[in-house]
């Protein structure tokens, strides 16, 4: 399966080192994305969840080091004080918690899982046309009525 993953990153032009990922506990990881959205917005928690993944999957980064994470998230533009305060609290826990056991509740067992509009899910490393046709069936179907032709063109 890694080998697969490696593989289809590198179609993209991504690095997966899988002999230097580390096997950690991400819940730090996942409590920063968090502050990021909460605090920061769509677009710094988009850059430190793109830097976290690096850090873990190509460059052998233990995502569970305080000091590892508090570098990534200064980087990614999170403020190193709060970040350094943040860490070892319990702040953004049962937040995180809850998000899990959401995605537990929808079925979602693999990791990477992408949800579109909250139904449609692609689990897994999957080629590029899987994550097309899931798009496909997601916005024609979404979309208000009337607004798609035949072509999958929509308009609002």
């Amino acid at each position: 399966m890694d080998d697969r993953v490696a593989a289809l990153g590198a179609a993209e032009g991504l690095t997966y080192d899988f002999d230097t990922a580390l096997h950690v506990n991400t819940i730090h990881a996942h409590r920063l994305l968090w502050l990021a959205a909460t605090e920061y917005g769509p677009d710094v928690q988009g850059d430190l969840k793109e830097r976290l993944l690096t850090a873990h999957f190509s460059d052998g980064v233990d995502v569970a080091d305080f000091a590892a994470l508090t570098g990534i998230a200064v980087a990614a533009g999170l403020d190193q004080a709060r970040v350094a305060a943040f860490l070892p609290s319990a702040e953004g826990t049962a937040e995180v918690e809850s998000e899990l056991a959401q995605a537990h509740a929808l079925g979602i067992n693999s990791v990477p899982t992408f949800v579109f509009d909250g139904t449609w899910a692609v689990q897994g490393a999957q080629e590029t046309s899987v994550f097309l046709q899931a798009l496909e069936q997601a916005v024609p179907a979404t979309a208000p009525a009337g607004t798609c032709t035949d072509d999958g063109t929509c308009t609002v």
